[in-house]
């Protein structure tokens, strides 16, 4: 323990200028979220747009549990007439008739076909809520990159940049989002059939546990497959979001700015869990305590289920906070090293500009004669006509 105190020591010295620089864009980050608080409550509209799709899901999974899942009924020309403007009295026909031709026996129909039908509704349920879920997640992106770039800019500036934002994402850049929810809901998908086949196979596993070590492993294998997608297309759309390219444009910028930059996002994504860690935790417990404590010195009976209550809703109010504040943090840094790559920092804050390692003095002596110009120029121009 000695030796690891001593190693993270060094290594904290040793990267405290991109301590500083994360310290920093949080800062940034919250002064983003000050000034377009509407933000805040777009997760809950995400959230709004992704019940309906739930509750289509229940809706129809019941539908499927009692329907007749044949595999007649979805090959054109198999025996039968049944086709899907068929009535029901045309079905139980087929059946009929089908019965017929096998003795009087119903049709053997392949086990896989519920298992399939079942499988392809859970994989367009499963992308439909992911596609939502980067819409919101781009929209909010291109709401940052446009503060970023526009705010000193009172010709670009929109009265509801938010609502602008969504408008460019739903006009030009569905085609990327639903390609990266694509391939987000295979893997969500390959995970739930890995889930199923280790729970029908508990008992083979039981008796060979090697069997048991290979199946954890690629489960485990997928889990962190998944995350790595969801960290790759989340800086992706805040590319789509910020340039308008498209998904694999935004694929290999994302590539290139994990490789230039490799220890600063890892510090941002740690200072992003701890602090999304302290808000899911520590504000919700803090809210239900003093709910508690309130109740209890006011006397009123069951004062748990009113601070659990509480907490609840705690815990959904800061989540929606820390997806805001998430996205905040990245699509920063994102606009920083564009900037910095491509602008040398014109449109970045003193603060940030200290941070990223530019002098202070060149910035004031370039906005000094950049002054100096403007107003030359305005007194060596003509005076207007009478």
């Amino acid at each position: 323990l000695l030796l690891l105190t001593v190693i993270y020591l060094i290594v904290m010295c040793l990267a405290r200028k991109k301590i500083r620089l994360a310290a920093t864009l949080v800062k940034e980050s919250t002064i983003i979220v000050k000034e377009r608080a509407s933000s805040l409550l777009f997760p809950f509209v995400i959230i709004a747009a992704q019940i309906p799709i739930v509750l289509y899901f229940f809706f129809v999974l019941i539908l499927l549990g009692t329907a007749d899942l044949q595999l007649s009924y979805f090959i054109s020309g198999a025996d039968g007439i049944v086709s899907a403007s068929s009535s029901y009295a045309d079905a139980m026909k087929a059946v009929n008739v089908s019965s017929l031709a096998n003795g009087g026996l119903p049709p053997d129909d392949p086990w896989w076909v519920p298992s399939a039908i079942y499988l392809y509704f859970l994989f367009c349920v499963l992308w439909a809520l992911e596609s939502v879920k980067n819409i919101g997640w781009t929209a909010l992106s291109g709401n940052v990159s446009d503060w970023y770039f526009f705010r000193r800019d009172e010709k670009m500036r929109t009265r509801f940049p938010l609502f602008s934002s969504l408008y460019r994402v739903l006009r030009y850049h569905l085609g990327s989002i639903f390609f990266g929810s694509f391939v987000i809901a295979i893997i969500q998908l390959v995970r739930i059939v890995m889930q199923i086949i280790d729970q029908q196979t508990q008992k083979l596993q039981d008796g060979n546990k090697l069997l048991k070590l290979a199946m954890k492993g690629v489960q485990c294998c997928m889990w962190c497959f998944e995350k790595t997608v969801k960290f790759i297309s989340n800086y992706c759309y805040i590319y789509v979001a910020m340039q308008g390219s498209g998904f694999c444009k935004s694929c290999f910028a994302t590539f290139s700015l994990i490789i230039s930059h490799p220890a600063q996002l890892a510090l941002n994504t740690m200072v992003r869990n701890i602090l999304t860690l302290i808000q899911l935790l520590g504000i919700p417990s803090l809210c239900g305590w003093l709910c508690h404590r309130v109740l209890v010195g006011a006397l009123k009976p069951e004062p748990l289920y009113p601070s659990a209550l509480v907490f609840l809703m705690a815990f959904i109010i800061m989540q929606a906070f820390a997806l805001v504040m998430s996205c905040a943090l990245d699509t920063l840094f994102v606009c920083c090293v564009r900037d910095k790559a491509e602008y040398k920092g014109a449109f970045m804050s003193d603060r940030l500009y200290a941070a990223f390692g530019f002098d202070k003095s060149d910035r004031k002596e370039r906005r000094a004669t950049r002054r100096a110009e403007r107003e030359r120029l305005a007194a060596e121009a003509p005076a207007p006509a009478e």
